[in-house]
C-alpha cells in the first residue's frame, strides 16, 4: 500500500510540465505592478530634457556675459572698443561693459556661446533686450545687454 501512494505522488510530480495558470497570473500581475510604477518616471523625460537645454543655454549666456565683461574690465577697454573677438563675431562693448545691442542679437548670442551652442532664432525684442526661441526645443529666453541679465 505504501508503494502505491509513493507511485501516485511521483507520477504527479514527474508528469507536471510547465506552470499552472495561477503561477502565470501572479507573474503577469507582478509585471503589471512594476510597469505601473516605472512608466510615469519615463513619460516626462522629454519635458525635462527641454528644460535642461534651456537651463544650460541660460547658464552659458550668463557665463559668457560675465567673461566678456571681465575681459572688458581687465583690459581697461572703454565703450566702443572690442576686448577680443570671441567667435566669428567681434563683440563691441557698451557703456556697461557688455556687448552693444547695435551689432545684433544673433551676433551677441553666437559670440558669447561660440561653438556648440543650441540653435536659436531672434524674435522681436526692444533695445536693450534680445529675445530668442531655442529652435531645437521650442523654448524662449531673453537677455538684457545693459545688465547681462538672462532669463526666460
Amino acid at each position: 500500500m505504501k508503494n502505491i501512494k509513493a507511485m501516485k505522488g511521483s507520477a504527479i510530480k514527474g508528469g507536471q510540465k510547465g506552470f499552472t495558470i495561477i503561477e502565470l497570473v501572479v507573474v503577469i500581475l507582478l509585471l503589471g505592478i512594476l510597469t505601473a510604477t516605472a512608466l510615469p518616471r519615463f513619460i516626462d523625460v522629454t519635458e525635462e530634457a527641454q528644460d535642461a537645454v534651456q537651463s544650460a543655454t541660460i547658464g552659458g549666456l550668463q557665463t559668457g556675459f560675465a567673461l566678456y565683461r571681465a575681459a572688458v574690465i581687465a583690459g581697461g577697454n572703454v565703450s566702443g572698443e572690442a576686448p577680443t573677438a570671441t567667435s566669428d563675431y567681434t563683440l563691441v562693448s557698451n557703456d556697461f561693459g557688455f556687448p552693444q545691442y547695435s551689432i545684433g542679437c544673433e551676433n551677441i548670442y553666437a559670440g558669447l556661446l561660440q561653438n556648440g551652442a543650441t540653435t536659436a532664432s531672434a524674435i522681436a525684442g526692444t533695445s536693450p533686450t534680445c529675445n530668442f526661441i531655442l529652435t531645437e526645443v521650442s523654448r524662449t529666453l531673453s537677455f538684457n545687454v545693459n545688465s547681462g541679465t538672462v532669463g526666460i
